[in-house]
């Protein structure tokens, strides 16, 4: 991790997968200096976090609860299975990392602690649990992360403090550079907020340093995510994908909702796993294989079954 990145070949068929213009995959293709510029970078954001949700369910719908975490893995579970499929911030973070540097973006990983806001806490941060991108582009160094659920980053957003980045909906984000509760050292973070669609007060959505972190780190930061009994990801099923306007489209656990600006549509309440399973193929294009539907009979994220289905 930190040196792999995908083939000029596989880029091609990774901008295909994500609809990306003609016109930002031929400059991204090129030999052209200039293709590395921020609207490029924008296209390229918008256009992942419209294809390739955020999404846990390889924690549920698996008969092996596991996550492979190297490039050429996330690559086979999100492009050559040809299934719709994405992951968590361990699994999109590292993926769109090496899109970056296949492209010739400058980018590395660092690791993140979640704000207890988030979880309905008050101040303060959580262990570190997550993982984000830090890409230089023209001396500026901008935050990119495509996993962090319905409150996905929509933009790139530069490491400037109280730098608003607002999008066309309202949604508004930047990051605050000072110490966290509880250091001794008085050491600055990196912390994003974001304020959801004209609210009065921003929300802490975690912090971050500078320190580049490699697979081992990743894999290490991954296991209590993956296995904790406690943990958020392995007792609730989630997937986000972003629409068009900026609307996300979310399911989590037995519900869907639809929110764009200050508006939140439900658009379904699932009775059983079917009816999740038949949204999850027909809103964000993921196919699950029968024996993935069978890995989550007897969890406790299992939907009821119908009476006439458990007959």
């Amino acid at each position: 991790m930190g040196t792999k990145a995908y083939s000029r070949e596989q880029l091609k068929v990774y901008f295909k997968h994500i609809s990306l213009p003609s016109a930002v995959a031929e400059s991204l293709l090129s030999d052209d200096e200039g293709r590395l510029n921020l609207g490029n970078l924008e296209a390229l954001l918008i256009h992942h976090l419209r294809k390739v949700p955020f999404e846990n369910l390889s924690l549920h719908y698996a008969q092996r609860k596991h996550l492979g975490l190297t490039e050429d893995a996330l690559w086979e579970k999100m492009i050559t299975n040809g299934r719709g499929r994405g992951g968590y911030c361990m699994e999109v973070n590292t993926f769109f990392g090496a899109v970056l540097r296949g492209c010739g973006f400058e980018a590395y990983m660092v690791a993140g602690k979640i704000a207890h806001a988030m979880h309905g806490g008050t101040e303060g941060f959580r262990g570190m649990s997550h993982v984000v991108n830090i890409l230089t582009l023209d001396g500026q160094r901008y935050l990119l992360d495509v996993g962090f659920g319905n409150q996905n980053l929509l933009r790139p957003i530069p490491l400037i403090p109280d730098n608003v980045i607002r999008t066309e909906t309202g949604f508004e984000m930047k990051v605050q550079h000072e110490p966290i509760p509880n250091s001794l050292t008085g050491q600055k973070f990196w912390i994003y907020n974001f304020r959801d669609f004209d609210a009065e007060a921003w929300t802490q959505g975690y912090c971050f340093g500078e320190t580049e972190i490699f697979l081992e780190d990743v894999e290490q930061l991954n296991y209590p995510v993956l296995t904790s009994p406690e943990g958020f990801f392995v007792n609730n099923v989630t997937c986000v994908r972003v629409g068009e306007d900026d609307e996300r489209i979310i399911i989590f656990n037995d519900r869907m909702t639809r929110k764009k600006g200050k508006d939140s549509e439900v658009l379904a309440n699932f009775s059983d796993e079917a009816e999740r399973v038949r949204a999850l193929k027909e809103w964000f294009w993921v196919s699950l294989t029968d024996e993935e539907k069978d890995g989550i009979r007897g969890m406790n994220t299992e939907l009821p079954l119908k009476k006439e289905e458990a007959k």
